[in-house]
């Protein structure tokens, strides 16, 4: 069980987030055109895309947290209601 949690919340995250932010400078950055992506290097875009998606997360986890839970508690009480 402790694996299985630290696995596939963790060390997933982690590998998906790196393949991710790899996989668009690859394919996009460095495809830019009038060299663009010669002047954005990787660490450049890792920066500029970390200040970006830290506040679109905290701004939607927080939106999830106040509108979404609710809901999705009542879904699980209403799939197993005897673990309610």
């Amino acid at each position: 069980m402790d694996f299985r949690n630290g696995h596939s919340v963790y060390l997933i995250f982690l590998l998906t987030f790196t393949d991710f932010i790899l996989i668009t400078y690859n394919f996009f950055i460095e495809q830019l055109p009038f060299g663009i992506g010669d002047y954005l290097n990787l660490p450049v875009f890792v920066v500029l895309f970390a200040l970006l998606i830290v506040p679109v997360a905290i701004v939607l986890g927080a939106w999830h947290r106040k509108h979404q839970y609710s809901v999705d508690n009542e879904v699980l009480l209403r799939q197993n209601w005897m673990w309610a």
